[in-house]
C-alpha cells in the first residue's frame, strides 16, 4: 500500500480514478470528516506559509463546513482543532444546520459541550424550525438532552410543523425506552409544557397521544405521573386511548385504563375507543380479562372505593367474553 499521508497531503490527490483533482480546502474537508488528526495538523503547519486553506470553507453541494462534518462524525479532537482556529460555529449548511444540530443529531455529548462553551446559539432553528434540542429528543440522545437542558435550551419553542421537544420525544423511531422516559422527565422538569398540543392545522395532538400513537409506554407512563392530561380530544375528538386501541397498544390500553381515563368518549363519528378496536380488527381484545374493563368502568360511573386487595381478585379472574359485550352497551347507551 502507498503513503497515506503523502496521498492526502499531495496536490495530486485523487478521490478516484476518474475523479477531479482535489483543492487543498477539499482535501482538507474530507481529512476532517475522516477523523485523520495528524493529517489535519500536518495540513494547518504547513498553511502557516502557503495560507491557501479556509477553515470555514463550505462544501459546494451541502455547504458543509470542515467543522460540521467533523460534528456529525464525532472527532472530539478535530473539533477541539478547528475551534482553536477560529472555526465558525454559526455557519449553515444547506438545510440550515448549525454545527449544534449535527452534534445533537449524533448524539455526540462532549462536542455539544464544546460548541456550548464556545457561545454557540442554543436555539438556533433549521429551515423545519428545529432546534438542537428537538434533535437530540428526537433521536433519543439523552446525554445530548441533559447538557442543552443545564445549559439552558428552550424547551417550548414549536417547529414548523407545530410541535416542540416533548413531541418530537413522543413520536421517536427509536426503541430505547428507557432513554426516551428520561428525557421526557427531564423536560418536564426543565419547564416544558407537559399539555401543550400541536399546532398543526391538521393535527393537534398532546404529548400523550404522540406516545399513545407510536407505542412508548415508558413515556406514558411518565407524562401521566406528572398530571399529563389523560382525557384531552384531538380534532376528530380521539383521545389518547382512542390511538392506543386504533394502534394495537394493547400495554397502553392497560396502563391508560389504570390511570382512570374515560372509557365512554366519543369522536367526531360517534365512535368510542372500543370501536376503533373492534372495527379495524387491531386490538386482540380478549386477551384483556373482561373483568379488567368492567372493574375500571364500573368505578369510574359509581366512584366506588374497592380496595386494591379485592381489585387484584377482579381483574386477574377469567369472566366470559359476554362481559365485553355488557360493557360495550354501558358505554353506548
Amino acid at each position: 500500500m502507498g503513503n497515506v499521508e503523502g496521498t492526502y497531503l499531495s496536490n495530486s490527490f485523487m478521490p478516484n480514478s476518474n475523479g477531479p483533482t482535489l483543492s487543498r480546502n477539499d482535501r482538507f474537508y474530507q481529512l476532517c470528516g475522516l477523523g485523520k488528526t495528524h493529517l489535519i495538523e500536518k495540513m494547518l503547519e504547513a498553511d502557516k506559509e502557503l495560507k491557501t486553506i479556509n477553515i470555514n470553507w463550505q462544501n459546494f453541494k451541502t455547504k458543509s463546513t470542515p467543522l460540521l462534518i467533523a460534528c456529525a462524525n464525532g472527532h472530539d479532537k478535530i473539533v477541539e482543532i478547528l475551534l482553536n482556529h477560529g472555526a465558525d460555529v454559526n455557519i449553515r449548511d444547506e438545510r440550515e444546520c448549525t454545527v449544534l444540530h449535527h452534534a445533537a443529531i449524533s448524539g455526540h455529548s462532549s462536542i455539544v459541550g464544546q460548541l456550548i462553551k464556545t457561545g454557540c446559539d442554543i436555539n438556533a432553528l433549521d429551515k423545519n424550525k428545529w432546534t438542537p434540542l428537538m434533535n437530540a429528543c428526537y433521536w433519543a440522545n439523552l446525554e445530548v438532552v441533559l447538557t442543552l437542558l443545564e445549559a439552558g435550551a428552550d424547551t417550548n419553542i414549536k417547529n414548523i410543523d407545530g410541535r416542540t421537544a416533548l413531541h418530537e420525544c413522543c413520536r421517536s423511531p427509536s426503541n430505547k425506552e428507557e432513554e426516551l422516559s428520561k428525557i421526557t422527565k427531564g423536560l418536564i422538569e426543565f419547564g416544558c409544557d407537559v399539555n401543550l398540543t400541536c399546532s398543526s392545522h391538521h393535527q393537534d395532538f398532546n404529548a400523550l397521544m404522540y406516545a399513545a400513537y407510536h407505542n412508548h409506554v415508558g413515556i406514558a407512563n411518565v407524562l401521566l405521573e406528572y398530571n399529563c392530561d389523560i382525557n384531552t380530544t384531538d380534532l376528530q375528538g380521539w383521545s389518547a386511548l382512542h390511538w392506543s386501541a386504533d394502534r394495537d397498544n394493547i400495554d397502553l390500553v392497560k396502563l391508560l385504563i389504570d390511570k382512570g381515563c374515560k372509557l365512554n368518549l366519543k369522536g367526531k363519528r360517534q365512535e368510542s375507543a372500543l370501536d376503533r378496536a373492534k372495527s379495524e380488527s387491531k386490538l386482540k381484545i380478549k386477551e384483556l380479562p373482561s373483568s379488567f374493563f368492567l372493574f375500571f368502568f364500573i368505578r369510574s360511573k359509581l366512584k366506588s372505593k374497592i380496595s386494591n386487595q379485592n381489585f387484584q381478585i377482579i381483574k386477574n379472574s377469567n369472566l366470559s367474553f359476554e362481559y365485553f359485550l355488557f360493557v360495550r352497551l354501558l358505554i353506548l347507551y
